[in-house]
C-alpha cells in the first residue's frame, strides 16, 4: 500500500506504514528543526547561530510488553503549523494500549518538544519502553568560531546530570550549551562522546495515560532546565494557537485551497527572525540561516501574504534591508546580521531587480497600514525616503536614452543567478516598471506631488512600457526573454513565467496581458505540452530551455533545472495572481498543481522548486508562501491603492471567509456568500 497525503480541512494528513521516515519542517524566530514523524528531530539550528544536531542521527523505539507494531501496521500523521501528530492506531495489536505522539514548538522560544502517550485501554497493565538516541552537531558550531576569531581550540565536553537524571546540562564549548528535560528518569544512559542513547521505562493501569515528554534547548542561550520542564503544556498551547490562525482563510467548497493557504501562511510567518539584538526580518528558508540574512528578492515575495495579518513583521523587514542600500542606490542580493560579529553586512552587492523590490513592498506596506511616519524613520544617517530616492535614481539611470529602455548590465545578478543577461531583460524591465509606478504614488501619498507632476511621470512609464515592447514582443511567445544589445548580441526568444509580472501589475495593454497569460498556459503549464516528456507536473519557468550556453552556469546549465525549466512555487503564485487578476477560469492549475505534486510525494511544506528529473530544493522556502498572496489579492481583492480605499471582490472558487485582517488600524472581516462581499470591522 502506497504512503499518501491529502488535504484535511487545513491539515494535511499522511497515511504510512509505522516506521516511514516522514520530514516535516518547522520553524519559529529562534530556531530551524525538521520532525521525522517517527517521534524525533531530524535536524536542529538556532537562527544566526549554528546546526546543534548532526542530522538524521536521532533515533526513537518504543516497545509495549516488549512487543513492537508488525510490518505491515500504518500509522496517520497530521500536520500543521508548528506541529506533527502521529497515531500508530497501535491498540489492536499491542494489549489495548494506543500509543500517539506529539511533535512541536511554540512561536518564540528555542526549545522543541516531544510528547509520547501511552493511553491503556485493555485489561492489564502494560509494560513500556521509550528509547531515544541522538548525536549532537560539533563541526558547524567549529566552523563558526574559525569565522568569528580565525582559530578554534577543542576542549573536553562538561556535563551534568540534575534531579534524578531528568535533567542535563553539557558545555560543549566557550558559546555553546545543551540542556535536555524529561518528564522521566532513564534508567540506562549510554554516552560516548557527543552521542547519547537514554532508555525511558514505566508501566501504565488499564484506564490510565502515561505520559512521557522530553524537551531539548541548545546554543548561545538555550532556556534553562526550570523553563524546560515548565514549558511542554505551555507551548502545545501556542502550537495550537498558532494553527487556529492558520484557518483564519476558508473556502468553504474548496478543502485544497483551505490546506495551501494555511501551508503558505505557515512558511512565510515561519521565515520571520529575531537573532542578536536588532535582527528582525525574514530569513529566504531553512538553508539560508547562518549567518542571519535576508534577500530583498525573496523578502518580498515572502511578505506579501503577511501583509494583511501582520505588518509589523513587514516594517521591520524594511527597516532591515535598508541596512543594506549603498551611497549610490545600489542594493545587494541580501543584507547579512552577523550576530557573532554584531554587524550587518552586504551579501553579493549590486544586484538589479533589489532596488524595484524595496520601493514596491514599501508602497504595500504603506497601501495596507497609512504608517507615514515610516518614510522619515533614520537608517544609516538616511531616512527611508531618501533611501527610496537612491534606490529609484540607481534603477533610471540605467535607462538608455537612445534605446528609451532600461538597460541591465552584463552580469547574472537578479533572480535569476545561474543566466547571464544583458540589455533589454523582460524581468528586470518589468519590476522597474512596477517600481516607478509604486514611486509616484508615494511621493503623491507623501504630498510631495500634486497629480499633474504624477501625470507626468506616469507619462515617462508608459512610455518605457511602449519601448520594451516594441524591443522584445513576440506574437509567438509574448515578451521575449532577453536581447543583448551590446556585444554579442544574443536574443533569447523563449517562453518565459517572468512575463507574468506584467498581468500581474497592469502593465501594458489588457490585451497584451491576455495574450502573454495564453502563451505562458500554452507553452509552460506541463499539462499543455506535448514537447516536454515528463507529463503532467506544474509551470516550467522557461520553454524551450536557453539557447545560449555560454550565458548559462552551475544547476541552471542543465534542461529542466533550476532556472531553465523548474517550477517554483512563487512563480506559479505570480502566473495564478495574474489570471486571477484578470478573472480567467483557468486560474486552478499554476495556484494548486505545485501543491498537489508535492502532495503526491510527501513534501509536507512549500519547496523552493523541483522538477521530475533532477528532484526539489530546499524545504520550507519563504517565497513560496506567494500563492496565498494570489489567493487573497488576486482572488479576494485584497490589495488595496495606495491613494484609495481597498476595493475586495467575490472570488471564482465561492463562498469564502478571512477574519483578522488588519487595514490601515483596524481589524476586519472579508466574507463571500452567494457572490455578495462584505469587509466589515471586527
Amino acid at each position: 500500500m502506497n504512503t499518501t497525503t491529502t488535504p484535511r480541512g487545513h491539515h494535511l494528513v499522511t497515511e504510512a506504514y509505522w516506521y516511514s521516515i516522514l520530514g516535516y519542517d518547522v520553524s519559529n524566530r529562534r530556531l530551524l528543526a525538521q520532525f521525522d514523524g517517527n517521534g524525533g528531530i531530524s535536524k536542529y539550528s538556532v537562527a544566526g547561530e549554528w546546526q546543534l544536531m548532526t542530522e538524521r542521527e536521532w533515533f526513537t523505539a518504543w516497545s509495549v510488553n516488549g512487543r513492537r507494531l508488525p510490518a505491515k501496521h500504518r500509522k496517520t500523521v497530521r500536520v500543521l503549523g508548528r506541529a506533527m501528530e502521529i497515531d500508530f492506531h497501535s491498540e489492536q495489536e499491542l494489549d489495548g494500549v494506543a500509543v500517539t505522539a506529539e511533535q512541536y514548538c511554540d512561536d518564540t522560544n528555542n526549545a522543541l518538544y516531544l510528547r509520547f502517550r501511552f493511553a491503556n485501554h485493555g485489561s492489564q497493565p502494560a509494560r513500556l519502553l521509550l528509547r531515544q538516541g541522538m548525536q549532537w552537531e560539533m563541526k558547524s558550531y567549529m566552523a563558526a568560531m574559525v569565522a568569528k576569531q580565525g582559530s578554534y581550540t577543542e576542549a573536553p565536553m562538561q556535563d551534568r546530570w540534575h534531579n534524578g537524571n531528568t535533567g542535563w546540562e553539557a558545555v560543549l564549548g566557550d558559546a555553546y550549551r545543551v540542556h535536555l528535560a524529561a518528564s522521566h528518569s532513564p534508567n540506562r544512559i549510554e554516552q560516548d562522546g557527543y552521542r547519547m542513547v537514554l532508555d525511558y521505562p514505566d508501566e501504565v493501569a488499564p484506564g490510565q495515560e502515561v505520559v512521557m515528554t522530553i524537551a531539548v534547548s541548545g546554543g548561545m542561550e538555550p532556556l534553562s532546565l526550570d523553563a524546560l520542564y515548565a514549558g511542554a503544556d505551555a507551548a502545545w498551547d501556542a502550537a495550537e494557537r498558532y494553527r487556529q490562525w492558520l484557518g483564519s482563510f476558508h473556502a468553504s467548497q474548496h478543502e485544497t485551497l483551505d490546506a495551501l493557504v494555511a501551508a503558505c501562511l505557515n512558511v512565510s510567518h515561519s521565515m520571520y527572525k529575531e537573532s542578536g539584538d536588532t535582527f528582525a526580518a525574514f530569513y529566504a528558508g531553512v538553508n539560508y540561516q547562518s549567518p542571519s540574512r535576508t534577500y530583498f528578492r525573496d523578502g518580498y515575495w515572502t511578505v506579501l501574504p503577511l501583509l494583511p495579518f501582520k505588518p509589523e513583521w513587514v516594517r521591520n523587514e524594511i527597516v532591515t534591508l535598508a541596512q543594506g542600500i549603498g551611497d549610490d542606490g545600489s542594493c545587494p542580493s541580501a543584507v547579512i546580521y552577523n550576530v557573532l560579529r554584531e554587524r550587518y553586512e552586504q551579501f553579493w552587492p549590486d544586484h538589479y531587480d533589489s532596488p524595484s523590490f524595496f520601493i514596491m513592498m514599501l508602497h504595500d506596506y504603506l497601501a495596507w497600514t497609512h504608517d507615514a511616519a515610516l518614510l522619515q524613520e533614520s537608517v544609516g544617517g538616511r531616512t527611508i525616503a531618501e533611501l527610496m530616492e537612491l534606490c529609484m535614481s540607481k534603477m533610471d539611470n540605467l535607462i538608455d536614452d537612445e534605446l528609451q529602455l532600461m538597460v541591465k548590465p552584463d552580469n547574472r545578478r537578479d533572480w535569476c543567478d545561474n543566466v547571464v543577461r544583458q540589455g533589454a531583460v523582460a524581468y528586470t524591465a518589468m519590476l522597474h516598471l512596477r517600481a516607478r509606478f509604486c514611486y509616484g504614488e508615494i511621493r503623491r501619498y507623501a504630498g510631495q506631488w500634486d497629480e499633474a507632476t504624477q501625470a507626468a511621470w506616469n507619462g515617462k512609464t508608459d512610455a518605457l512600457t511602449r519601448a520594451l515592447r516594441e524591443r522584445l514582443w513576440d506574437d509567438e511567445v509574448g515578451y521575449r526573454n532577453y536581447d543583448n544589445v551590446d556585444g554579442e548580441g544574443a536574443l533569447e526568444p523563449n517562453v518565459s513565467v517572468e512575463q507574468a509580472l506584467a498581468p500581474a501589475f497592469d502593465l501594458g495593454e489588457v490585451s497584451d496581458q491576455q495574450h502573454v497569460l495564453d502563451r505562458i498556459a500554452a507553452r509552460l503549464e506541463t499539462r499543455n505540452n506535448p514537447d516536454q516528456p515528463h507529463g503532467d507536473w506544474g509551470v516550467m519557468t522557461v520553454f524551450p530551455q536557453y539557447t545560449h550556453i555560454q550565458h548559462l552556469v552551475e544547476k541552471s546549465s542543465y534542461p529542466f533545472r533550476y532556472h531553465n525549466g523548474s517550477d517554483w512555487p512563487y512563480w506559479s503564485g505570480v502566473l495564478a495572481m495574474a489570471k486571477l487578476r484578470l478573472r480567467r477560469d483557468d486560474w486552478e492549475y499554476p495556484l494548486t498543481r505545485w501543491f498537489t505534486y508535492g502532495l503526491e510525494r510527501q513534501w509536507l511544506t512549500p519547496v523552493e522548486y523541483f522538477d521530475p528529473v533532477y528532484g526539489k530544493g530546499s524545504d520550507l522556502q519563504g517565497w513560496s508562501g506567494m500563492p496565498a498572496a494570489a489567493v487573497l489579492m488576486g482572488g479576494l481583492g485584497l490589495m488595496p491603492p495606495l491613494n484609495g480605499e481597498i476595493a475586495p471582490t467575490a472570488p471564482l472558487w465561492g463562498d469564502t471567509t478571512v477574519t483578522g485582517i488588519r487595514y490601515r488600524g483596524g481589524s476586519y472581516t472579508y466574507r463571500s456568500a452567494g457572490g455578495q462581499v462584505t469587509f466589515e470591522q471586527e
